[in-house]
């Protein structure tokens, strides 16, 4: 395995809440530390479906964390 994360495996890794995010938000990304990376999809207040308005996947341990 690659250290190389694809949307395509985080979407295939998510649940509903984190396919809405990445199909409907907008792409954040932060660094928090060397070689680890975090997504963050967020969505708008106004976007009818409201589950904590977002979520954000982590590269490096490749699941999602929020």
């Amino acid at each position: 395995m690659t250290s190389f994360v694809t949307d395509k495996e985080a979407y295939e890794a998510g649940g509903f809440r984190e396919r809405y995010a990445i199909s409907h938000g907008t792409k954040e990304i932060k660094t928090i530390s060397p070689g680890h990376r975090l997504w963050i999809f967020r969505y708008s207040t106004d976007d009818p479906y409201q589950d904590a308005n977002g979520s954000t996947y982590d590269c490096k341990l490749r699941r999602w964390v929020g």
